[in-house]
């Protein structure tokens, strides 16, 4: 089983369109702060359509979140701890990066998630107070590789 993930933007979108083509890495970052049933049925419409490659889960809340989007959690759908989530994610880089463009969702707690999207997008620490993830939203960050940087595409979709 993969994870589908879309926007729901008055364009009719799935996800914002690339600008370096289509190849790289694309992160749907989806922040957690509960695992509120109603919340989660909220997001569920939005968890379908494109599909991810990988899935990442930081943290027991976050699990119990995928596992009410998903009926079972891919064999590629690894708990991580909050210390080892950028190691992961230049893993991810790593073994993701080639001629087609794939899509790794990462679900965990806001502040984890918050913490790496600003060292992904080399944003001060001023500056990365500013960005404010809300809980079971998706952010979206491309990496398209070949010595480009990161692209934020969209936040809090």
């Amino acid at each position: 089983m993969r994870l589908m993930v879309y926007s729901r933007d008055t364009l009719g979108e799935r996800l914002p369109k690339l600008k370096e083509g289509r190849h790289g890495v694309r992160f749907l970052v989806i922040p957690v702060k509960d695992a509120n049933p109603e919340a989660v049925r909220r997001l569920a419409p939005a968890v379908e359509g494109v599909v991810s490659d990988n899935l990442l889960v930081v943290g027991a809340t976050a699990g119990s979140v995928a596992n009410q989007l998903l009926t079972r959690c891919p064999d590629s759908c690894p708990t991580v701890s909050e210390a080892t989530v950028d190691t992961v994610v230049n893993q991810a880089l790593e073994r993701l990066s080639g001629d087609q463009l794939r899509h790794v969702a990462i679900l965990g707690p806001q502040v984890t998630l918050q913490r790496a999207l600003q060292r992904q997008l080399a944003i001060s620490d001023t500056a990365g107070e500013s960005l404010e993830l809300r809980p079971l939203e998706i952010t979206s960050v491309h990496h398209a590789g070949g010595g480009l940087l990161p692209v934020l595409q969209a936040m809090n979709m």
